[in-house]
């Protein structure tokens, strides 16, 4: 079965040895199955034939304090087999990376960190039930219930660091100093600012000497010579929380025979355009 999932049909290299295709392009146009979220379990050789669908319920409001759920509108024939919240994971003991927290399920009472930020876990136990509950819940703000307005969340950024790089005299040589060579720059955060604790010094520890190395260049920079060319220009992207250009999916079931998670993963593709 593995091999008629990633073992292409088609014959995608030329004979001149150049790429006539990609090696799924016809498996992706004519429907076939592709990636782990294509495969179900009836699919998958020695795996449980009951196979559950999650749906994640998200927020679509950032500056409101989030105050419960409703699913009510939904029907009994299409209501979830299972939902979990985040008072769930607290009573399991459930504790999510760092980087996810502080709350991977938004709790009643409070605002969340970004637009889309779930809520609960939606779990049904058959397909065409999930389908068409999805169908009914994607674009539609029936199911949040919305409290007060609220600031907008606010944290420390995610991470801060500088690279800094000086060449050699010439191409050949070796860099002076070099962020992937000595050392990327970390700085402290206080109040959700950098803060260097660390001062410029050419023969101190990495982050002093590269401090200095910055420093110099700033002033070279501030006070170029006759034949510098200087651009000074300033750009700002968006900050886009949870949203991926590609779809991250796979496959696991628990097995408490083992305690072990068979699974079949696909790392990030990108659907053509």
């Amino acid at each position: 079965m593995e091999n008629s999932v990633t073992v292409p049909s088609e014959q995608w290299l030329g004979n001149n040895g150049k790429a006539r295709s990609r090696n799924d392009a016809l498996s992706k146009v004519c429907g076939s199955k592709v990636f782990a979220r294509d495969i179900r379990v009836k699919d998958m050789p020695g795996w449980p034939q009951q196979q559950g669908h999650v749906m994640l319920l998200k927020t679509i409001k950032a500056d409101r304090i989030y105050a419960g759920y409703d699913l009510s509108w939904l029907g009994a024939d299409l209501q979830p087999d299972r939902i979990v919240i985040a008072a769930d994971l607290d009573k399991d003991g459930i504790v999510f990376p760092e980087e996810h927290a502080p709350d991977p399920l938004l709790p009643e009472g409070k605002v969340p960190m970004f637009i889309g930020h779930p809520v609960a876990i939606l779990i049904w136990n058959d397909f065409e039930r999930f389908r068409q509950a999805k169908a009914k819940l994607k674009f539609n703000d029936k199911a949040i219930r919305h409290g007060d307005i609220a600031p907008f969340y606010e944290g420390d950024p995610y991470g801060s660091f500088r690279y800094v790089r000086v060449g050699g005299a010439t191409s050949a040589d070796e860099d002076e100093f070099a962020s992937l060579k000595d050392s990327i720059l970390f700085p402290m955060l206080r109040n959700r600012r950098r803060v260097w604790n660390s001062q410029p010094n050419l023969h101190g520890n990495l982050t002093e000497r590269g401090l200095f190395y910055a420093e110099r260049m700033k002033q070279q920079i501030n006070t170029p010579p006759d034949n510098w060319l200087v651009f000074d220009e300033r750009y700002k992207t968006p900050s886009i929380e949870p949203a991926a250009m590609e779809p991250d999916n796979g496959n696991g079931w628990y097995d408490p025979a083992t305690d072990s998670r068979p699974d079949r993963s696909e790392p990030r593709q990108q659907d053509p355009g």
